[in-house]
């Protein structure tokens, strides 16, 4: 059973931006995310929205699981990363989803709502 998830998702970003980067340091310290996957829907979730985070308006998720859960599969249509960015996908304090501080607050601190599902 491949349970296939349809969600309208955020704006694509405007040509130039979402490419992967280092943070500051100084809004590395303002973070106090570390968030551990400990359960196979936490890390469904997080791929979810990772995918919705792409702009992708298909999503399919397949999971294998023979005797107990071995494989978790999520696809998508979204914008995807480029060949450049595959280094720094999986670095820690790497992100496309903030540049600074500000990107941290929301309406009631006087910015613009985080529009990403990333940090929230």
């Amino acid at each position: 059973v491949r349970p296939f998830v349809e969600m309208s998702a955020p704006p694509p970003l405007p040509a130039g931006e979402g490419s992967i980067r280092p943070l500051p340091r100084h809004v590395v310290d303002s973070i106090a995310a570390g968030e551990v996957l400990t359960r196979p829907s936490a890390l469904v979730k997080e791929l979810v929205e990772n995918s919705l985070d792409a702009s992708s308006s298909r999503i399919d998720v397949t999971l294998s699981a023979p005797v107990v859960l071995d494989k978790i599969v999520v696809s998508d249509d979204g914008n995807g990363i480029s060949v450049p960015d595959l280094a720094l996908a999986a670095t820690r304090f790497c992100t496309s989803k903030i540049t600074c501080t500000a990107d941290l607050r929301g309406p009631s601190d006087g910015a613009a709502a985080l529009t990403t599902f990333g940090f929230r």
